[in-house]
């Protein structure tokens, strides 16, 4: 995730166990256990453009699928 956009992850954190590390300037790697539901996915996707799912695949797929989605309709117009 780009550092500047999960900064206010450590004032609210997705979960007890969530860790951010510092990979460079520019990203920052965030860990955390949460359920999958429909509102990680909105927010996920809400990011896409300062984030990427690494894990969970089946999450990567969902989130990956819904970009697929919206790119389409906007490619159609």
């Amino acid at each position: 995730m780009q550092r500047y956009a999960c900064q206010h992850l450590y004032e609210r954190p997705l979960s007890i166990d969530q860790q951010i590390t510092i990979i460079d300037d520019n990203w920052n790697q965030v860990s955390a256990t949460v359920a999958n539901t429909t509102r990680l996915q909105d927010w996920l996707v809400s990011m896409s453009q300062l984030s990427v799912v690494i894990e969970l695949l089946e999450l990567k797929v969902v989130i990956l699928e819904r970009l697929e989605s919206g790119m389409q309709l906007y490619n159609s117009n």
